[in-house]
């Protein structure tokens, strides 16, 4: 596995994987931590599996064979996990869901933090939480995360708002072959700032 950048695992150069009986089982070019040149897989018999070109990440539709060798339907080397519903359905399950789980002091101290920390004055202002979510070959999640966040008072709930996800994933493949994946999910939050709390009265409603 070369690499440009070890600490930051930024690959650059040509990565190859074999197969215990010493034939190649994977090629693949980088530039810069980008998939960039051939991306080239094999049958363990040492028959082409699949070819694909790659300019700064991006790939046009290569060619996919069977253990024959004859071609067959093209399919992405990569393909992520999915949420039934879609993204957009993950993110709007999310988003419900960590407004029922802050707790109302939570919602006080992000108010009040709101207001010394951004001088917020009556409207909406958006809060962002990243988690990165890691799947099991079946879908399930093993386990999440906080990456980033713009608050530490919205952490506690958005993990919960995760774990009471109602739905299971398809999970990621590689080549075709199911696979564990990790990826991010913004879930975001919108703060209503009241007139009575900016006179120094506790709010009474979400």
């Amino acid at each position: 596995m070369p690499y440009a950048n070890v600490r930051e695992r930024m690959l650059h150069g040509t990565l190859t994987t074999w197969y215990e009986n010493g034939l190649m089982r994977t090629k693949e070019d980088y530039l810069g931590g980008q998939r960039h040149g051939e991306l080239l897989t094999y049958y363990p018999d040492g028959n082409l599996k699949r070819r694909d070109q790659f300019v700064n990440g991006r790939s046009g539709v290569g060619t996919c064979y069977g253990p024959n060798g004859a071609p067959i339907p093209y399919f992405a080397y990569e393909q992520l996990p999915l949420y039934p519903g879609g993204d957009a359905g993950l993110i709007d399950e999310l988003t419900r869901s960590l407004r029922v789980n802050i707790s109302l002091t939570e919602l006080d101290a992000l108010r009040l933090e709101c207001f010394r920390k951004y001088k917020m004055v009556p409207g909406t202002l958006n809060f962002k939480v990243l988690v990165e979510l890691a799947l099991a070959e079946d879908g399930r999640i093993t386990n999440a995360q906080v990456v980033d966040s713009m608050t530490k008072i919205l952490n506690r709930a958005a993990l919960q708002s995760v774990a009471k996800l109602k739905r299971q994933f398809r999970p990621a493949r590689r080549d075709g072959q199911v696979v564990a994946s990790r990826f991010v999910v913004p879930i975001t939050y919108s703060v209503q700032m009241q007139e009575p709390y900016l006179r120094g009265l506790p709010p009474r409603t979400r």
